[in-house]
């Protein structure tokens, strides 16, 4: 099976689907698309996914694109197990949700269980997007930080799908920092 896979590399949910399909030994078609560029808004993107949002994949004519990506890869993974029953409250500070999951991560080895699942790999990619602007806000989350770094170490696709974006886009960033700051004087 392989997959055609429409993304941005800096991408979170970009890199979580990367590293599901790794995990699942399921090939993928790589298909880079240049935001700079505006190229998620040109017409053959558009008749493939009228949202022009990243991640889409096609699978054999079959097109989907974010959250959906999850919902369809999920049931291969670990008899389809991911969470769906986080508080949304909870969720909109950064430090409540971090507390929550390492609560969780003291109890059971992965994010919704004790088998890595599709969650593990999305949040390990939304983690690592602080990387970006070396905020380290995991350190004081033990359980949290073990998780993150076990993953990383275990995962043997990790660095092949996030090193570089992560690097690419904190050159970005950087870039952008000096161009307002030249801006300013």
């Amino acid at each position: 099976m392989v997959i055609d896979l429409y993304f941005v590399g800096p991408s979170p949910p970009c890199r979580a689907v990367m590293m599901a399909a790794k995990h699942l030994n399921i090939k993928l078609n790589p298909n880079f698309v240049d935001l700079m560029k505006g190229e998620q808004k040109e017409e053959w993107f558009l008749k493939l996914n009228p949202q022009h949002c990243l991640p889409t994949i096609c699978d054999n004519g079959y097109v989907l694109w974010e959250r959906n990506i999850g919902e369809y890869l999920a049931p291969i993974m670990r008899d389809g197990k991911h969470p769906n029953d986080l508080d949304p409250e909870k969720g909109k500070k950064i430090k409540e949700a971090l507390q929550i999951l390492d609560d969780s991560l003291a109890l059971q080895s992965y994010v919704a269980g004790n088998d890595i699942t599709l969650a593990d790999l999305s949040v390990l990619a939304s983690l690592s997007l602080a990387e970006v602007f070396d905020y380290d806000m995991i350190s004081i989350y033990k359980n949290v930080k073990q998780w993150s770094d076990r993953l990383k170490r275990d995962l043997p696709y990790y660095d092949e799908i996030n090193k570089e974006p992560i690097n690419m886009f904190k050159a970005y960033v950087k870039s952008r920092a000096a161009d307002q700051s030249t801006n300013i004087q």
